[in-house]
């Protein structure tokens, strides 16, 4: 699944008040996911990453983002952006910050969208910590 129908579909739920049709959302959402996927975006879905604390904070996350240049279209995998938050976690010693922080940049190219997918992507995806689908 690509990163960018996982957001969508957080997007929908947090949108409708509905308890009913929040669960229908969810659960379409978690069938889409290919089985290796499923870990990492139900972590995502419910705010938490899968990898837990990984020593980089949004902050950091947003100057790797903004470091990267904008894709045209959406080519993050759910699987590829759990392997380099895996890579960033897994980072040991000193200079550990930098050394997150360049794994961030290299596994988060292209993530960031162009024009009103950009918009909406500061608007607020809910797939962060903290933020889970509402």
């Amino acid at each position: 699944m690509q990163l960018a129908e996982l957001v969508q579909a957080s997007n929908a739920v947090a949108r409708t008040a509905a308890r009913l049709e929040k669960i229908a959302r969810l659960v379409e959402a978690l069938h889409a996911l290919a089985p290796e996927e499923r870990r990492a975006g139900a972590s995502w879905l419910s705010g938490e990453l899968a990898q837990g604390r990984i020593g980089l904070g949004p902050a950091a996350v947003r100057r790797a983002l903004a470091a990267t240049e904008p894709a045209g279209a959406a080519t993050l995998s759910v699987a590829e952006v759990d392997a380099a938050l895996d890579r960033i976690a897994a980072a040991r010693g000193g200079g550990r910050g930098r050394r997150r922080a360049g794994r961030a940049c290299a596994g988060l190219s292209g993530a960031r969208p162009r024009g009103g997918a950009a918009r909406r992507a500061r608007e607020g995806p809910r797939l962060v910590p903290g933020r889970g689908a509402g």
